[in-house]
């Protein structure tokens, strides 16, 4: 059961001493209540005379997936909840099907993940631009399959009242386009919430881009996804992938960004939450559970691929 995982990897964590590390959101937490609290807002419309199994494999950045739930941009602290984490980490997204991204700071064995799973590599906007030349460089030499930059950590991330991750510096639209052509990699952009930077990021030619809210630790009283994805929607191309993250726990959360418009959600803290739980099968197990949930629910919601999930599928609450 996903509460038992999630309920004993936070215990796990506490007693390790990284509780807040990985729960904390930045100034008053209201980014965090808030990212509990959205998925609540939307009911299911069940259809399921006629109903199929669905198929809820899919592709990202050409590679082909069991399932369109994959871990977020993570490293720190995961390499303190257990000996060789990553590597449990990567070996279980291999065995379901599933892809792996890595945050800051880029692991020394970026090489050796690569070969056990697709990898996609962020790297931070370093006030120091000529670390992110080298960092793409070092991706690309590591046999990842994709590489990104999180413009939206360009004034650092902050977790409660204190700055975080390393010196920055907000990122233009000509560095963004050129860091992006730096690389044959596929390129994902993190940090789209609004329609401003949605339009800018199609300006610049962004095939992929990533709707989130930094799970808290960018700005604090940033809306989620969820709310500001019908808008992003409407201005950005027709083949552009939309990934998004921030506060997933549950196939029905997934199912509910597939039907405002994402096509892969991405999970930090539950992927945490199975390693401290029960290391690699804990992981296997998050990946699994929410996949199947998420199947479950498009059969009888009328869906029998990730292409078929549509707004229709989905209703305002009206009742709170």
């Amino acid at each position: 059961m996903l509460d038992e995982i999630y309920k004993k990897g936070k215990e796990k964590l506490k007693e390790i001493g990284i509780y807040e590390d990985c729960e904390v959101g930045v100034e008053t937490g209201f980014v965090n209540e808030h990212n509990a609290e959205i998925f609540r807002r939307f009911h299911l419309v069940m259809a399921g005379i006629d109903a199929e199994f669905a198929d809820i494999s899919t592709s990202a950045f050409g590679i082909s997936l069991n399932t369109p739930i994959m871990m977020a941009q993570i490293t720190y602290p995961i390499p303190r909840i257990t000996d060789n984490a990553l590597i449990k980490i990567a070996q279980a997204l291999k065995e379901t099907g599933s892809m792996m991204w890595l945050g800051f700071p880029i692991p020394d064995n970026l090489e050796e993940i690569a070969k056990i799973v697709p990898v996609g590599q962020m790297i931070k906007p370093y006030k120091d631009r000529k670390k992110i030349f080298e960092a793409i460089d070092y991706v690309e030499d590591s046999g990842a399959s994709a590489f990104g930059v999180d413009f939206d950590s360009g004034a650092r991330t902050k977790y409660l009242g204190k700055l975080r991750g390393p010196e920055s510096k907000p990122l233009s639209s000509e560095e963004i386009k050129d860091i992006m052509n730096a690389s044959d990699l596929p390129f994902l952009l993190k940090g789209v919430l609004s329609i401003k930077d949605a339009k800018k990021a199609m300006k610049i030619g962004v095939e992929n881009i990533l709707v989130t809210n930094h799970a808290a630790h960018t700005l604090d009283y940033l809306p989620h996804p969820l709310e500001v994805l019908p808008d992003i929607m409407k201005v950005i191309h027709e083949d552009t992938s939309v990934f998004v993250d921030s506060g997933f726990r549950r196939g029905s959360d997934a199912f509910k960004a597939l039907a405002l418009g994402a096509d892969i959600i991405m999970l930090g803290r539950p992927i945490i939450y199975g390693l401290a739980a029960g290391g690699k099968d804990g992981v296997k197990e998050v990946i699994s559970t929410i996949s199947e949930e998420l199947r479950r629910i498009m059969t009888m919601c009328g869906a029998k691929s990730i292409s078929d999930v549509d707004e229709s599928m989905i209703s305002v609450c009206r009742f709170r």
